[in-house]
């Protein structure tokens, strides 16, 4: 008897139908036919992952597979409940820091996953990064998010330095946070000042001035490129070495003198 000719006992008959039949009740658009599926001896594992691929699945039936006695043991399940946009926040938030690293990383490129979710993930993967591996660390570097190709920035590893930078997610503004760090290593500095991405921006310029690890003739290189508002808004900042104040206000007199802004 076809699963359609049941309509009358719809959530009797899900309880006890035979795994050959459930994946006709999975597709089922009662959420109470559902959750009596979860009452269902003969559903596996590979039901639930079916059953997870729906993105119409409301948060009462992903919290009843949340809590199934075996099917809840599942890495597959669980990650699948994780990535799912309408994921109970509790479960999500519970298990997300279980996720494998590169799980963690697709988790963070789901346009329907939390804002709240992502930084999460991007959190554990950034805890991660002392106990992995260097390819590891280069995977992260060309695929992870800007977060997490910032953080591998300020590790400093010099394999890991050109993909981080490469990194189609990385911007400005991570750059710029790091560049306000005097301890970052001097070679990521200096593969900053001479990426063909990022060398050439005023807020990577000005920032590679103020760097006490950017070598003095870099910074001397800069000045012609910098406008005279950069430059006077780099002096006015105070925080710089006095020498290159020297440099900084020296190039600010020629300009004036000579009419040049730019």
């Amino acid at each position: 008897m076809a699963v359609r000719d049941r309509s009358s006992s719809g959530e009797t008959y899900a309880r006890t139908a035979p795994a050959e039949e459930i994946p006709q009740l999975l597709r089922s658009a009662d959420p109470a036919v559902l959750l009596a599926l979860m009452d269902n001896p003969a559903l596996n594992e590979q039901h639930a992952e079916i059953l997870l691929r729906r993105a119409d699945l409301p948060p009462v039936v992903l919290a009843a597979l949340a809590s199934h006695p075996t099917l809840s043991a599942s890495y597959a399940v669980r990650r699948d409940i994780v990535r799912h946009p309408h994921a109970p926040r509790r479960v999500a938030l519970r298990w997300v820091r279980q996720l494998y690293l590169f799980d963690l990383v697709r988790l963070t490129q789901l346009p329907a996953v939390s804002a709240e979710l992502k930084r999460i993930a991007e959190d554990t993967l950034i805890a991660r990064l002392p106990q992995i591996s260097l390819g590891e660390k280069l995977t992260l570097a060309r695929r992870a998010s800007a977060r997490v190709a910032s953080a591998l920035l300020a590790e400093g590893i010099p394999l890991a330095v050109r993909p981080a930078l490469d990194n189609p997610s990385l911007t400005e503004a991570h750059l710029l946070q790091l560049l306000a760090r005097d301890e970052l290593a001097p070679h990521v500095v200096a593969a900053i000042g001479e990426h063909p991405r990022w060398s050439h921006r005023p807020g990577v310029r000005m920032a590679l001035v103020r760097h006490p690890a950017t070598p003095p003739v870099s910074v001397r290189a800069l000045l012609p490129e910098l406008t005279l508002d950069e430059l006077q808004d780099l002096v006015a900042l105070g925080r710089l070495q006095p020498e290159r104040r020297q440099w900084l206000e020296q190039e600010i007199v020629q300009r004036v003198q000579s009419g040049r802004s730019r």
